[in-house]
């Protein structure tokens, strides 16, 4: 008899081990098709447009100075004066910047993925405030309003800008500079020096998220959208926020105090090349993500596959050690094969129906798989739709962990404590060293007869 019980244990922990690398097999065919997504995502980016970073606008002033300079002549083996030109360029941000946009979300689809876009109405109003002074009594060669750009495939529409009222045209970059793509509109002849006021507009299209560049002493900016799940990214967080299911609207007040952007933009002026990596570490915004997808809803409910496995086995082993009922290895590892399956229909459900719907369908049709099963193996009807319910529980506990985000863990811990708790209570006073001493009676099946013997 104790042969019996180590040959059990030894089945059982082989089953077991089998089970597992099921279990990674579907983990792994889980991250295969959340690639194949990350690949539909970029090739509806590649068409649309990705995440974009806008970097507002900035005066960039082309400077020239002619001065006299002496110089030695080694023809004449004298000094002689001669004109030099010095040209250099010069940059100067808004005292005042008051960005809004307003985010609209859309969807496009590639073969069964569904992947959120957005377009957003962006109005850009500024103001430079005192008149500009220029050091060495230097000409303006040039004048440019520049407003850069992370992706410019996003400009749905022509930006129109009002420098003071007056219209001003802008036009695409003849280098890239800034954010790597930038528009600008010449303001040479419009005295770009004195007081200012300027007002930009554009739709702006975009993927998963748009941060904006604080480029002025003081910044203001608001985003609104229907979006429910919104993720405030960046190095500042929005002085105030509204979240509901209907949208959300954030709002950022920032100085120069706190970007330190004169310092980044001289950064920029210093290393042009390095510009763009300066500008994007100093940035806020909102990303528009799936706060969690069904991939990572999946890949989350797998952690707790063996959990299941190993309740599920422990049970079994407590009906054969207390009610004396014998359960065969492979009627452990049939089981165990349904528990693993559960995890394969929850994501080829969840491609094509609701994350919740494909919980319910697999989590349904595998206990009333298991519970139909083990009434036959247990020979008894109300044990088998008694251990049914409690899997039942199980799966509905981990529903419930899967849909919360910030108790997961809490949760998950709680229902690992919760499970070994019970366990110990309930085998507390079982003599596990007289186990192999007792024989194992043998249930006869369902419609076997007793016979009297007279």
């Amino acid at each position: 008899m104790k042969f019996q019980y180590v040959f059990k244990f030894l089945s059982i922990f082989a089953i077991s081990i089998g089970l597992l690398l099921a279990l990674s097999s579907i983990e792994y065919k889980v991250q295969e098709r959340n690639q194949y997504r990350a690949q539909a995502k970029s090739s509806i980016a590649d068409g649309w447009s990705g995440s974009q970073v806008v970097a507002s606008p900035i005066l960039r002033l082309s400077l020239s100075r002619t001065y006299e300079q002496e110089v030695f002549d080694e023809n004449l083996k004298l000094y002689v004066t001669k004109q030099r030109v010095s040209n250099w360029t010069e940059w100067h941000i808004p005292d005042r910047l008051n960005i809004r946009s307003e985010v609209s979300m859309q969807e496009r689809y590639l073969g069964i993925y569904t992947i959120p876009v957005y377009e957003t109405k962006l109005q850009i109003e500024g103001e430079f405030t005192q008149t500009l002074t220029i050091k060495d009594n230097a000409s303006i060669t040039k004048a440019e309003l520049i407003t850069s750009f992370s992706d410019m495939r996003g400009i749905s529409s022509i930006p129109a800008i009002e420098w003071n009222k007056a219209s001003v045209d802008f036009r695409p970059a003849e280098q890239p500079n800034l954010l790597g793509n930038y528009i600008s509109a010449d303001l040479t002849d419009a005295n770009p020096l004195a007081p200012a006021k300027f007002t930009m507009t554009t739709k702006l299209r975009g993927l998963d998220a748009i941060h904006f560049v604080p480029t002025a002493k003081e910044v203001t900016a608001s985003i609104q959208s229907s979006w429910p799940h919104p993720y405030f990214e960046g190095r500042y967080l929005p002085v105030k926020r509204e979240i509901s299911d209907s949208g959300f609207l954030a709002v950022w007040e920032l100085s120069e105090f706190a970007t330190s952007i004169q310092n980044t933009i001289a950064a920029c002026q210093k290393d042009v090349d390095g510009c763009a990596y300066t500008l994007r570490s100093n940035t806020f915004g909102v990303g528009m993500h799936n706060p969690v997808d069904v991939y990572q809803k999946t890949d989350r409910s797998l952690k707790y596959g063996f959990l299941f496995i190993f309740l599920t086995f422990t049970v079994f082993f407590l009906f054969e050690t207390i009610k004396r009922i014998p359960i065969h290895p492979i009627q452990y590892a049939l089981v165990g094969c349904a528990l693993a399956i559960f995890y394969l229909l929850l994501i080829s459900l969840s491609e094509h129906i609701s994350f919740t719907k494909s919980y319910l369908i697999a989590a349904v049709a595998c206990v009333g798989l298991i519970g139909f099963y083990l009434s036959y193996v247990l020979n008894n009807k109300l044990q088998a739709l008694a251990m049914s319910a409690g899997m039942g529980l199980l799966y509905t506990a981990l529903f419930m962990i899967l849909r919360s985000e910030d108790s997961a863990l809490l949760m998950g811990a709680a229902l690992t404590f919760i499970s070994l708790g019970t366990l110990m209570i309930v085998t507390r006073n079982i003599d596990w060293y007289q186990l192999h001493k007792q024989p194992v009676k043998e249930t006869p099946p369902a419609d076997s007869t007793e016979k009297l013997v007279t």
